[in-house]
């Protein structure tokens, strides 16, 4: 069994055990896919474990995700989750592969926090530059990843349109992680890259909302703001989330609102009112 981790500024990391060699299910793909290495094991006790195809799932197990052929386990003794695979029909289907890199992702992320890891993932569109972040949140279909696309087509950088993981750094500033996005993925591999270690520093966030007549970004209230904001930071975990054992449950909405919280106060209370006839790179200027 091979693991994959994900460095965190802390001196710790977010890990993943399992490897369905020569599948869609590998996870080498994955490590592809974010410029980090595989090892057969690592000192860090693993988030997620994929356990071996065909293993019974064991009798009176929390489940907190369930398909025809996949299930999604919670240990609280370690506050890790074991992914079974109930047959291996679906394994060389790239779609299926990256669905498992999703959840397994997904479900690490809220081991992480369980563990008390200052981490999060969230569902948003990352523009970039000079090494420094600016979030798009809002709903989905909004228009976050194609602000993204416009972004990239006025020369800017832009990688993750799905989600990222946020870190508290040692100094308090948050940082943001690329992570491989679900929307890109599911179609192709080719030419995605997603530099896990090389994090970039929150500069700032926008909600996202559509302009009527052009495009500006303008002052919302807190509210909205806010609203938007813990919409995102808790749109991924609704996956699992709620069939996780009821102090499980809480923490990690705790946690959630609490990073909700803090993003809502340490960034203006800012929209960008999209429109597609909007020069974005001149609608963002002085914010990123």
């Amino acid at each position: 069994m091979k693991q994959i981790s994900f460095p965190l500024s802390r001196h710790e990391c977010i890990t993943l055990q399992g490897n369905y060699s020569s599948t869609a299910g590998d996870i080498e793909l994955l490590g592809r896919l974010t410029g980090l290495p595989l090892v057969e094991k690592s000192q860090c006790a693993p988030e997620v474990v994929w356990e071996p195809c065909g293993k019974p799932v064991p009798p009176d197990s929390v489940v907190v995700y369930r398909t025809k052929t996949v299930r999604m386990v919670y240990c609280d003794n370690d506050h890790s989750f074991h992914l079974y695979l109930l047959n291996d029909s679906q394994l060389y289907r790239k779609i299926y592969g990256v669905f498992l890199w999703h959840l397994s992702i997904l479900c690490a992320a809220v081991a992480a926090i369980l563990r008390g890891k200052k981490v999060l993932i969230v569902h948003c569109s990352m523009l970039e530059k000079a090494s420094r972040a600016l979030l798009l949140m809002g709903e989905s279909g909004i228009g976050k990843s194609t602000s993204m696309r416009r972004w990239q087509a006025s020369g800017g950088r832009g990688v993750s349109d799905d989600m990222v993981l946020l870190e508290y750094a040692e100094d308090d500033r948050i940082l943001v992680h690329h992570m491989p996005t679900w929307s890109a993925c599911r179609v192709g591999l080719e030419n995605l890259y997603y530099p896990f270690e090389v994090p970039l520093e929150l500069a700032s966030v926008l909600a996202v909302t559509r302009g009527k007549d052009t495009e500006v970004v303008d002052k919302v209230s807190y509210a909205e703001f806010f609203a938007q904001i813990y919409r995102c930071c808790f749109y991924h975990y609704l996956f699992v989330a709620g069939e996780l054992p009821e102090p499980e449950k809480k923490l990690l909405t705790s946690a959630v609102r609490e990073w909700a919280e803090v993003i809502a106060g340490r960034f203006p209370h800012r929209a960008l009112f999209a429109h597609l006839d909007g020069n974005i790179s001149k609608s963002l200027e002085g914010i990123l």
